[in-house]
């Protein structure tokens, strides 16, 4: 991370290997929204709070790399004290299935690390709770615009 930018250059597997990511798309630059960051902070706060240094945004308890398999099954710890039932790869799911309604085509597969060809609201778009609703407020917006 340099100022508000996230470059994303590498992968780490479940074999613990690194990796230039699955595709050319994979290794990319995004500009963190505020939200983003807000959480980074609090994460480098907590770090600090727990005496963690390291060059990682999120490691380890000891401050090295996260093992994803080590992240996996604390995720699985977390989620069942919570009630949680996604999978980690599901938040992705998440995100775009938020985001589609409002950001460009290209724009989201460009932050998510999919080609122009990838189906991504096919395959990672889901209805989200209340779209339908601001949709039919979006249309009564428009018509009752061209209709005054």
């Amino acid at each position: 991370i340099e100022g508000n930018v996230l470059f994303i250059r590498r992968s780490i597997n479940s074999d613990n290997e690194e990796t230039v990511g699955k595709n050319n798309n994979a290794r990319r630059y995004i500009v963190l929204p505020r939200h983003a960051q807000d959480v980074l902070d609090a994460q480098r706060h907590m770090l600090k709070d727990h005496g963690i240094i390291s060059p990682w945004v999120f490691p380890d308890e000891y401050g090295d790399v996260l093992d994803p398999n080590h992240l996996f099954r604390k995720w699985k710890t977390y989620r069942k004290q919570y009630g949680i039932s996604c999978t980690l790869h599901e938040m992705r799911h998440t995100l775009i299935s938020i985001a589609k309604a409002d950001m460009p085509d290209q724009l989201l597969k460009r932050i998510v690390g999919h080609s122009k060809s990838m189906d991504t609201f096919g395959v990672y778009g889901h209805d989200v709770d209340g779209e339908l609703e601001r949709a039919a407020g979006i249309l009564d917006d428009i018509f009752g615009f061209l209709l005054k």
